[in-house]
């Protein structure tokens, strides 16, 4: 469980020191009350965590089955981003309002028929 901890705020520390660096994507939406930060991260967490359903989903770590989209690659931020940017710009969502848009965009993108 350590590890595992370490390996997330790793990959936070990570992000930020690259957003830092001057690679921050452009946000044409506000999530929530969040600032560009916070937004950032929150994309990079969902990410995160459908990659990871997605590999033990794979590996047979889980079982379960996941009838919404099937054969997905690793999920970047930037695509998360990406398919909010596009389906949001100039709006203020709720977190489940993105949540929505971006399992949309999957079931689009990565059918399971």
């Amino acid at each position: 469980m350590k590890i595992q901890q370490y390996l997330i705020t790793s990959c936070l520390l990570l992000s930020t020191l690259t957003l830092s660096a001057g690679t921050v994507p452009e946000l044409k939406y506000q999530l929530e009350n969040m600032d560009e930060q916070e937004s950032l991260s929150w994309a990079y967490e969902v990410a995160y965590r459908l990659s990871d359903y997605q590999n033990k989903l794979d590996s047979g770590k889980i079982q379960a089955t996941n009838e919404v989209f099937c054969n997905i690659p690793p999920i970047r931020s930037e695509q998360i981003i990406g398919y909010l940017n596009k389906n949001h710009a100039d709006e203020h969502i709720t977190d489940n309002q993105a949540l929505d848009t971006i399992f949309v965009e999957l079931e689009a993108a990565y059918p399971c028929s």
